[in-house]
């Protein structure tokens, strides 16, 4: 891509936006679900290895 035509430089620009555009729906969507965890009981937690608990079916 040439950037130094007004050609380049718009579809430079294009694609930053687009970029900037999809990159803001993801933090978006991020955020929304990190909101939405305590309301619905989900807590982080880590998952034991088997040998930790070896009576406990997986």
């Amino acid at each position: 891509m040439d950037t130094t035509t007004p050609g380049g430089r718009l579809v430079f620009h294009v694609f930053a936006a687009l970029a900037e555009f999809i990159r803001e729906l993801i933090v978006s969507g991020s955020r929304g679900g990190l909101g939405r965890r305590p309301r619905s009981g989900w807590r982080a937690a880590h998952r034991c290895h088997p040998r930790d608990h070896p009576g406990r079916p997986r």
